[in-house]
């Protein structure tokens, strides 16, 4: 069964939203906020989400931006 659940997100978070893999999100806005309906589809597979860096600039170390990479990469 799909959840439906009322939630607010600054346009800086959406990218670093948690979305499991082979799930569709669907953002409705609503006053002082959204819904966001998850709709799982029924496909076997790994976690692939990579947490936000502590440090975001461009310039930075590549060894500090591969910190955030997935173990099973």
């Amino acid at each position: 069964m799909n959840g439906i659940t009322n939630v607010h997100f600054c346009a800086e978070e959406l990218p670093y939203l948690k979305v499991p893999l082979h799930t569709i999100i669907k953002l409705t806005p609503v006053a002082y906020g959204c819904e966001l309906e998850e709709i799982k589809v029924p496909i076997p597979a790994v976690n692939t989400h990579r947490e936000k860096p502590q440090n975001c600039l461009l310039n930075r170390d590549p060894l500090e931006a591969l910190k955030t990479v997935p173990e099973h990469l």
